[in-house]
């Protein structure tokens, strides 16, 4: 069953963040002079996503059949209705096919990210001596 969603009352939404290897992808309206807190918007297993870097206010809704054979015939594949996401902003609709989706607000600095990585296993990298001198080459380096 596909989760309620809560109706969002905020305008000013941007695609924030996106990570590739975990494919999760952030939507924030953030904090200012109007709100102390940042409202995420945040989709995790996103296999698609048609949507403007800017969303002047937004909507979940309801996908119609067109909708998902556009996002199917897309991916090549057949995609389950409860996949399918469509956020509203304005008159538009913009679709984001993903395992589940996300909304809650966070007094976070707007850099921060609300995605939590996996920790790093330091004995991994001390048996890797390869892999050890290129990450402090990069982090490192003068």
């Amino acid at each position: 069953m596909r989760l309620k969603l809560p109706t969002i009352t905020r305008v000013g939404f941007r695609v924030w963040e996106y990570r590739v290897n975990h494919k999760q992808l952030l939507i924030r309206s953030p904090k200012g002079a109007d709100s102390s807190k940042n409202v995420d918007v945040m989709f995790y297993n996103v296999q698609y996503m048609d949507l403007p870097s800017d969303l002047p206010d937004l909507e979940f809704a309801k996908p119609l059949r067109n909708e998902i054979a556009f996002a199917e015939s897309r991916m090549g594949k057949t995609v389950g209705n409860d996949l399918v996401f469509v956020l509203k902003s304005g008159d538009q609709r913009h679709i984001v096919v993903a395992g589940s989706a996300a909304v809650a607000e966070n007094d976070m600095d707007v850099l921060d990210s609300p995605f939590t990585l996996p920790p790093i296993e330091l004995s991994k990298l001390i048996k890797n001596p390869s892999l050890l001198n290129l990450l402090l080459f990069r982090f490192f380096q003068p």
